[in-house]
């Protein structure tokens, strides 16, 4: 591309900036809330500590790190099919839990069990001393 159309490219996309920081507040929270795990969390921790999610409502587990990591409740829930087909045994199943992945993201399973105003605590199997948060279940 020419010099002077890339110019002119740059000018044009700068006179939308007013126009972008008119986006709807509900745009912005229609993202669901996510535990991440970022670069180094196996010696920094979680990125996100202390999570909010509603009851039921989607969670994402997303690692931005090079080594696998996953999020499991301390507390105890229901036995499901879903619970005994993540490799749980009867009896010890988490509230919420995740798989154990790479880099990328999962869903977090078991957001139904959660409990309002509980708040829980969670780790990763994996690194279990330095890995660890909370997560309060909203009303």
């Amino acid at each position: 591309m020419p010099r002077r159309a890339t110019v002119a490219l740059v000018v044009a996309a700068a006179g939308l900036l007013p126009f972008a920081a008119r986006v709807p507040a509900q745009a912005a929270a229609a993202v669901p809330p996510a535990v991440i795990a970022g670069p180094g969390a196996f010696l920094a921790g979680f990125a996100t500590p202390t999570v909010v999610a509603q009851p039921g409502a989607p969670l994402t587990f997303a690692n931005a790190d090079v080594v696998s990591h996953n999020v499991v409740s301390t507390d105890l829930g229901p036995d499901t099919p879903a619970c005994a087909a993540a490799g749980f045994a009867v009896g010890q199943c988490p509230v919420f839990w995740s798989a154990t992945i790479p880099a990328g993201q999962t869903a977090v399973n078991g957001t139904e069990n959660l409990v309002a105003g509980r708040t829980y605590a969670f780790y990763c199997v994996v690194h279990p001393v330095s890995m660890r948060g909370t997560l309060t279940a909203s009303s």
